[in-house]
């Protein structure tokens, strides 16, 4: 996905995330933090990969910013490595409830900065299978990112190598067209 497809997703994303309920109330803010609905001065790719036999999917951004203000912002949240206190929360959206949890993963890359986490989710009570696994890493003006979700029961250091290496792969792409 490029930009424009991007931003014309965004205000659907905005207004599910606004007609959920989130306790405590303090995490909607940090939950529509992570969505980033200003894409102004941001250049950014998007690249979801699915697996259909086991439902897994793997997701690769890349951002460019124009706006260092938007850059700093981004860089000290991933320097402070700070969940804002909603390690632990609850969803409610159309009577189904969620509970979401999150950790920060010790993590190092080839990016200039690092920054992964894990979350895991129950829906109505039942956990929800694989959870998910993030790993970001800052270059320069850019932010490069690997998402994988429905990961079945790998173990978290197989996950952040894999992430590791997938995420060396995007920096050193960046760091190629940088040059």
């Amino acid at each position: 996905m490029d930009g424009d497809t991007i931003a014309a997703s965004l205000p659907q994303a905005k207004k599910l995330i606004e007609q959920m309920e989130i306790k405590p109330e303090k995490c909607a803010e940090f939950v529509s933090q992570q969505g980033s609905w200003d894409i102004e001065g941001i250049n950014m790719a998007v690249a979801v990969l699915m697996d259909e036999a086991t439902m897994a999917s793997t997701s690769y951004s890349v951002a460019g910013y124009e706006d260092t203000a938007k850059l700093d912002k981004i860089t000290e949240q991933a320097k402070n490595k700070d969940l804002q206190g909603c390690d632990s929360f609850s969803m409610a959206v159309s009577g189904q409830e969620v509970e979401a949890s999150a950790k920060i993963l010790d993590a190092s890359s080839d990016a200039d900065l690092t920054y992964a986490t894990s979350s895991a989710m129950k829906m109505n009570g039942t956990e929800v299978p694989g959870g998910s696994y993030q790993m970001q890493g800052l270059v320069g003006n850019n932010a490069v990112s690997v998402a994988m979700t429905g990961t079945g029961s790998k173990s978290e250091a197989d996950m952040l190598k894999k992430l590791t290496d997938e995420l060396n792969k995007a920096v050193a792409e960046v760091k190629a067209v940088a040059k």
